[in-house]
């Protein structure tokens, strides 16, 4: 029995991990679109060097690099796209400015959810009717 349980606790301990690896790549997809439709573009690593130099760079997070006195925004990928997102001062200021109103958005709903939750007598629709 303390075997079956074992088995059972290593089971659910690896599908955690896997939904967690599931929910990161959907993250992960999902920053990217928006790096997107903020103005940055999507350069492929499509050579090894690339890959390589890619590979150097901080994974998923965004850099402020400078390249002739100007501003210049990074986002490496080097294990999902393989790619590298390049954008100017005013492709990452939109991009925050995108990021805050889903952060206001997400508030929102979940402010509605909560007002709903309230409202809403969950306890009263399981009685049977008359």
């Amino acid at each position: 029995m303390l075997r079956f349980s074992s088995v059972i606790v290593a089971l659910s301990s690896m599908l955690l991990v896997s939904c967690a690896s599931v929910q990161k790549k959907k993250e992960t997809r999902s920053l990217e679109s928006e790096l997107s439709a903020s103005g940055f573009e999507m350069q492929r690593a499509d050579t090894q060097a690339k890959l390589t130099q890619l590979e150097k760079l901080p994974q998923h997070k965004i850099l402020s690099q400078e390249k002739d006195g100007q501003p210049v925004f990074l986002y490496a990928d080097a294990k999902d796209c393989k790619c590298l997102y390049v954008g100017t001062e005013e492709d990452h200021d939109r991009f925050r400015a995108l990021l805050a109103e889903q952060e206001r958005e997400e508030e929102v709903e979940a402010a509605q959810r909560a007002a709903a939750a309230q409202w809403l007598d969950v306890e009263a629709f399981a009685e049977p009717g008359p």
